[in-house]
């Protein structure tokens, strides 16, 4: 319970401070050295156009593979684009879900890493605050949420449920393939490798011939 609670008090202090760098715009200069026209570049400039792209309707794919000013390049699953979209959504997208995001990512971080001692304090403190670790913050990679599901498989037990969301994941961009390794550890006692196995193979050919 002390643990519980100073992890807690750890990972609230990183999300004041996360929030802090960016409302003072300090965080501009420590990431990338000079000023830059927005934060979540990556969120504004890729999925919210293209989710706006997507309701321009069937010419959407013509849109995008000739790389047009008006619909970049889409360069994952089809799956993302099934994410629901309006005008109202799109300011919750761009001005409330990246910050919601990185206090999620925050302390899911912290309570994984279960630090016990001073130094342990002091890394973990360090995994967040890194120029690595802000600048996915700053530009708000879409990579964040594959993380906080591979976070969620690896704690998780409903392992029915770990494999809709590995499925999810490998049909939104293809390398998470490679934690889909999971399946074949989860569970020793498991008589259904075979079956798993075969299913594995199906949803990577689902993904080759209808992701894309």
């Amino acid at each position: 319970m002390k643990y519980i609670t100073l992890n807690f008090f750890l990972a609230l202090i990183l999300s004041l401070t996360v929030l802090f760098l960016f409302k003072s715009e300090i965080i501009k200069d420590y990431i990338v050295g000079g000023p830059m026209k927005d934060f979540f570049i990556d969120l504004r400039g890729s999925l919210v156009i293209w989710l706006e792209c997507y309701t321009l309707g069937p010419n959407f794919e013509v849109i995008q593979r000739i790389k047009s000013d008006t619909c970049p390049f889409f360069d994952y699953g089809k799956l993302l684009l099934l994410l629901p979209f309006s005008q109202s959504l799109k300011i919750f997208y761009i001005d409330y879900l990246p910050y919601i995001t990185i206090v999620l990512f925050i302390f899911m971080t912290i309570f994984l890493l279960n630090p016990k001692n001073k130094l342990e304090y002091f890394i973990a403190a360090l995994v967040i605050l890194n120029p690595s670790t802000l600048l996915l913050f700053e530009r708000f990679n879409l990579d964040i949420f594959l993380f906080l599901i591979l976070i969620i498989i690896a704690l998780n037990r409903v392992y029915i449920f770990n494999w809709l969301l590995f499925i999810c994941c490998f049909l939104i961009k293809l390398y998470p393939i490679v934690s889909g390794s999971f399946i074949f550890i989860e569970n020793k006692n498991r008589s259904s490798v075979f079956f798993i196995s075969v299913s594995y193979h199906f949803w990577g050919y689902c993904f080759i011939f209808f992701a894309y």
